[in-house]
């Protein structure tokens, strides 16, 4: 759902989020997460489960090839911008992109408390992220005040996510028919809801959400200086040792960035989008798309994934082999 942003195994000796260096409760949760946690099935498989197109989506590595795009289309939003700007992006981006898929992933695959933990330390984090705009960018004025915690906010960095899911999917795995996706799309919602978005502030159908995308990008997407500044740093810092080459990972990153992206953010972040690129993409995803379904599932399939279907069958296991209570003889 990946800012955009793989989780790690989620084991008492290696607990799943230490590094954050914050502490939440999780057996009191925010009130608005009362009743998601009363629905759950089973804590053991979290808030969604083998079942779900949320696992089934959320499982393949691919998604990673979209997470360019992801964090283009977030950082192309003026007050999403500034709030970036609050991390240590700039330092490490690729640890920033790293821990966002941590917890992303965390939310999907863990059990409930793994899950919860994740959603409320992320939205202890964004308590901390506010401001005001020091430019007029797009349709908002200098002054104008934002907040990583602002429901309009959290929805469109989530769309963000949902859009590249169901787009990467679809490009590189298999086709997505129209019911999986619709399915997709509603466990997402219950996703968002996690972060502190309102379910009632999503699109109703996917057709509806695609509808707010496109008009998300005609209408608000535009770069400002601090726009400006976080794209370039995001398309040309190398996150492996060595020298930065910005002549050679900037084009890369821009084509592969744009390549999924609406038209309207490609113009709104400058980034070409010509015949030759929309080719090119073209014998990419021809060539990935069979390579990628070949794989084997160690590979394929992310390690949260891997190890919550390992989690699950042993919990299934140890009620098989758990002693049941005599029946009372008449």
């Amino acid at each position: 759902m990946t800012a955009c942003v793989p989780v790690s195994a989620v084991t008492e000796e290696d607990p799943a989020f230490d590094h954050w260096d914050i502490e939440v409760d999780t057996a009191d949760p925010p009130a608005d997460l009362a009743p998601l946690v009363a629905a759950v099935e089973d804590p053991v498989e979290g808030f969604f489960g083998p079942g779900t197109m949320m696992w089934r989506v959320g499982r393949e590595t691919a998604l990673f090839l979209g997470g360019m795009t992801c964090i283009l289309l977030q950082l192309s939003h003026p007050k999403v911008a500034p709030g970036i700007e609050h991390s240590d992006y700039e330092a490490d981006p690729h640890a920033r992109f790293s821990r966002t898929f941590e917890v992303v992933d965390a939310i999907i695959f863990g059990d409930v408390e793994t899950a919860l933990e994740g959603a409320m330390i992320v939205r202890e984090l964004h308590t901390y992220v506010t401001g005001e705009l020091d430019e007029d960018v797009g349709p908002y004025a200098a002054g104008e005040p934002y907040a990583a915690s602002d429901p309009d906010l959290l929805l469109w960095v989530h769309a963000t996510l949902i859009h590249q899911s169901v787009v990467a999917y679809d490009t590189y795995v298999e086709d997505l028919h129209d019911e999986a996706a619709e399915r997709f799309y509603q466990d997402s919602k219950t996703f968002g809801q996690l972060f502190g978005v309102p379910r009632d502030q999503y699109p109703e159908t996917l057709s509806e959400f695609r509808t707010y995308v496109d008009r998300t990008a005609e209408e608000t997407l535009a770069l400002g200086e601090t726009g400006e500044t976080v794209r370039d740093i995001i398309l040309e810092t190398s996150y492996l040792p060595g020298p930065a080459l910005p002549t050679v990972l900037r084009p890369v990153r821009a084509f592969f960035g744009a390549a999924t992206m609406p038209p309207a953010a490609r113009d709104a972040l400058g980034l070409e989008w010509r015949r030759r690129h929309e080719a090119a993409f073209r014998l990419f995803r021809a060539a990935v798309r069979p390579t990628y379904r070949a794989l084997p599932a160690r590979i394929r399939f992310k390690n949260g994934y891997l190890e919550a279907m390992g989690r699950v069958a042993a919990d299934s296991d140890t009620r098989a082999t758990r002693p049941t209570a005599a029946t009372p003889e008449d």
